[in-house]
């Protein structure tokens, strides 16, 4: 694993490794979001609002890029990424870890659900028995439990995703609810803890796009950038995998710092690899 230490040696290192490998691949970046695109948040209610740093966003607008987040389809962020300019508008966004693909609408957005209705059903079951181990086990806290179209996620209010004795504390009580008899899984996504079906993750709703508008996966060079658990289905199938913190260190290639993101995605965006003007538009066109 490759750890660069500043912005110039990011950009170096990055550049070096799309030149030397990607070949004649059409480059494109599957991302997580939180504390990986975005590291500013304002708890409003029991929601946390990003704040997406400009820099970013334009450097992100170079690319083809899509986001793979667990937050949930119906989450003020989704509308973020694309009013930010941080995705493109033609470009949907995979979200509740791989469970929902949304795509913009400026009324309202479409969500496709990759749940049969007998899978999500069993969400309310578990919900219901996750509530009251917290309220059980954690009675000092305050924690939100929320049930999106595929997925639960639960949160500490006062957490915003650095680690705390809370979370894990949190992580162990949900975790201590058998959902794997309904096919579910926990998964610790730093930001929140959720409970997503165990045939869905961030990779499976990006190769899902790719079969649903018939581009070939051996066209692509992707890489793959996060941070916690539920990243590592994206880094285990990337051609070049980023990583921005300690837990995602086993699983990738690289590992800058957080500072560093801008630098990342500017390299990306002025290798020679990066997608074609006709390759962009047909991804952009058909979605």
């Amino acid at each position: 694993m490759i750890n660069p230490a500043t912005p110039e040696e990011t950009y170096e290192i990055v550049h070096e490794i799309i030149e030397r490998k990607a070949g004649d691949r059409e480059l494109v970046v599957v991302s997580d979001f939180d504390h990986t695109l975005c590291h500013d948040f304002e708890a409003e209610g029991d929601s946390l609002v990003p704040s997406i740093s400009d820099d970013i966003a334009a450097a992100a607008g170079k690319l083809t890029l899509f986001v793979a987040t667990g937050r949930r389809a119906e989450s003020i962020a989704i509308g973020e990424m694309w009013q930010s300019g941080l995705v493109s508008e033609s470009l949907p966004i995979i979200t509740e870890n791989g469970g929902a693909r949304v795509t913009y609408d400026p009324e309202t957005p479409h969500i496709r659900s990759y749940l049969y209705p007998f899978q999500s059903s069993k969400l309310p079951i578990m919900r219901a028995a996750i509530t009251d181990t917290i309220a059980n086990t954690m009675p000092d806290q305050e924690v939100v439990v929320k049930q999106a179209h595929t997925m639960l996620s639960a949160r500490v209010l006062k957490q915003t995703g650095e680690e705390s004795g809370a979370h894990q504390q949190l992580l162990e009580a949900v975790k201590a609810v058998n959902v794997s008899q309904y096919g579910f899984r926990v998964t610790d996504t730093r930001a929140a803890v959720s409970v997503h079906h165990q045939s869905v993750d961030k990779w499976s709703g990006f190769a899902s796009f790719l079969r649903r508008q018939g581009i070939p996966r051996d066209r692509l060079f992707v890489i793959g950038m996060g941070d916690a658990h539920n990243d590592w289905p994206i880094f285990k199938n990337a051609d070049l995998s980023i990583g921005f913190s300690n837990e995602a260190t086993a699983q990738v290639s690289a590992k800058p710092s957080n500072d560093t993101v801008v630098a990342t995605l500017e390299a990306i965006a002025c290798s020679k690899a990066n997608a074609s003007h006709a390759f962009f538009e047909q991804i952009h066109s058909s979605v």
